[in-house]
């Protein structure tokens, strides 16, 4: 292993080379925002929405015109022992047959 390199060292150097990358990643995802941040200008809603222009891929939201309510008495979740007829599944055929 290495003895050359104390943990401090090592997690030294690994907070510094994080930094580094998120700080890198930051600016190259939010630096035009940060630079007009910086100088005090605001940007248009036309600027923005060019540089996040992947809002729209789906489009906006629509709601529903119309919307179905079933009553809790309506619900049926399984099926009653005495109105079903044992069905083989396999063939799909009834016992009875």
């Amino acid at each position: 292993m290495f003895t050359s390199i104390s943990w401090q060292a090592y997690l030294i150097a690994l907070l510094g080379i994080t930094t580094i990358y998120y700080l890198s990643v930051l600016l190259w995802l939010y630096g035009k925002d940060l630079f007009a941040f910086i100088n005090g200008k605001q940007m248009s809603s036309t600027e923005d929405s060019e540089n996040h222009s992947s809002d729209s891929i789906m489009g906006a939201a629509k709601e529903e015109d119309s919307f179905s309510a079933v009553n809790a008495d309506e619900l049926q979740f399984s099926v009653n022992e005495e109105d079903s007829e044992s069905v083989h599944p396999l063939t799909h055929t009834t016992d009875e047959d």
